[in-house]
């Protein structure tokens, strides 16, 4: 029996069996199990049952929220990778723009970064396969795969006229999810901005199984008598609400509660409180940077510890995603769903989802004090993270914010022909025009506005 048959048959027995027990609540199920069979019997072509199974799948999720989705066998490893920060690849990151797949930034140390890419290439082609209209999960998978196995990416270059093929040897990629101000020359993270040492600086840009565990140590790294912290959660997404939960709890007192999950109906249904004592003294201003792209975790920790007057809010209205998903696993872990099953609420018991039919005017969001409100266009946007990411190779000079922007990169000379390449490559991505990042100097004043005022007697 040829195998396309033989896994319809297995897909159509698992419906069914489940099915059976489950008829006098849900008549559907035996439905689609027909349907299946039926297609795969009748259809004028041969059809992969399994694509049938997964477009279906896909489909139930359609009228629900945009959170809620089904995550194919094809798709599973790579979400398990994504939240487990480890996964085997050639170590850049994507985006797309007018239906290309562009370069946003490669990753200091990794195969593509040895190789030469740089940001803002188009990818054009994966071991062959055209990237024309390819969606940016299709390019992702090809890119990813065994550690030791090859992949060729072919690139078009602005200012080069030939395109230019990398072939590249899949490595392990661990994804930092705390980042500092600028790496030294041997790759290290440094947590201080480099024109205001005395003022620690973190980058989270997730929520992941390791984030809360990287930042307490960029935070053991900061002076101990800093003048302030800026966490910069900008373009941050999201992730694990656990994590979210224990960020927190480095800045606040014990028993203090963060955030309530609550049900359909509006219940209660668990509440997160703080546990340990504080990890940043209580004395030291912390600023949360953020945009409109701030989402979900993001959204959890600045929400707390704004509603506790433990840091300030400064930057963009943030995204408005006040719900939980859980991930449920479904056929012994080959595939899962991802359910929204709850909503947060901050402590203020305000729920800051935004609603399709919200406006301005509606509480969904973080949303900074007016003095601290800074909201970038699409072209200043595009150029502060262009500035951020060359600023993240080692040598770069200069701070991230305005103040530096021009600095002269002869400061970072060195007899070391490597790390001076590696200074090249960083000049080559920092655009033209430097741009003022002035919600960073937005955050520095508001840390110096804090500092306690010495007045003495005559």
């Amino acid at each position: 029996m040829p195998t396309r048959n033989m896994t319809s048959i297995f897909i159509a027995l698992i419906i069914a069996m489940l099915c059976y027990g489950e008829a006098h609540r849900n008549r559907y199920a035996l439905t689609l199990s027909e349907c299946i069979s039926q297609i795969n019997d009748l259809y004028y072509e041969p059809v992969d049952p399994q694509m049938l199974f997964d477009d279906a799948m896909a489909g139930m999720f359609k009228h629900l929220d945009s959170y809620s989705s089904y995550i194919s066998p094809s798709d599973i490893q790579a979400f398990r990778d994504d939240i487990q920060q480890e996964f085997g690849g050639i170590g850049i990151e994507v985006s797309s723009q007018k239906n290309q797949i562009i370069v946003r930034y490669v990753v200091f140390g990794k195969p593509a970064f040895a190789a030469g890419m740089k940001a803002d290439d188009e990818i054009i082609a994966i071991d062959g396969q055209s990237m024309e209209d390819a969606e940016i999960d299709d390019a992702v998978k090809l890119m990813r795969g065994a550690v030791g196995t090859k992949v060729t990416v072919e690139v078009r270059r602005a200012g080069v006229a030939e395109t230019l093929s990398f072939t590249l040897e899949r490595a392990t990629i661990d994804i930092e999810s705390v980042l500092g101000d600028r790496r030294d020359m041997k790759g290290n993270w440094s947590y201080v901005l480099q024109a205001h040492p005395q003022i620690g600086y973190a980058r989270v840009t997730t929520f992941g199984d390791h984030t809360a565990s990287e930042l307490a140590t960029a935070i053991g790294q900061m002076p101990a008598n800093m003048r302030g912290m800026i966490i910069d959660l900008r373009s941050n997404p999201g992730g694990l609400l656990d994590c979210a939960v224990q960020i927190c709890d480095m800045f606040l007192p014990p028993n203090q509660t963060i955030v309530t999950a609550r049900s359909r109906d509006s219940e209660i249904v668990s509440e997160f409180r703080s546990e340990q004592p504080p990890l940043v003294p209580p004395s030291v201003p912390v600023v949360i940077l953020v945009d409109q792209y701030s989402a979900s975790a993001s959204e959890i920790v600045s929400a707390c510890l704004q509603d506790y007057h433990r840091a300030t809010i400064v930057g963009a209205r943030t995204w408005g995603k006040g719900t939980v998903q859980n991930v449920i696993e479904l056929d012994r872990g080959r595939s899962a769903m991802r359910l929204t099953t709850q909503t947060y609420w901050r402590p203020s018991e305000v729920n800051i989802h935004r609603h399709s039919n919200d406006t301005e005017d509606d509480p969904w969001g973080v949303i900074p004090k007016p003095e601290n409100r800074i909201d970038y266009d699409v072209d200043t946007y595009q150029q502060v993270w262009q500035q951020r990411y060359a600023h993240d190779l080692p040598g770069a000079t200069g701070d991230n914010a305005a103040v530096n922007a021009d600095a002269d990169s002869d400061a970072a000379e060195t007899s070391n022909d490597a790390a001076v390449d590696e200074v090249d490559a960083a000049d080559e991505q920092k655009p033209k025009q430097p741009v003022i990042d002035r919600q960073l100097e937005r955050a520095i004043e508001v840390i110096e506005a804090a500092q306690p005022k010495i007045t003495r007697a005559a």
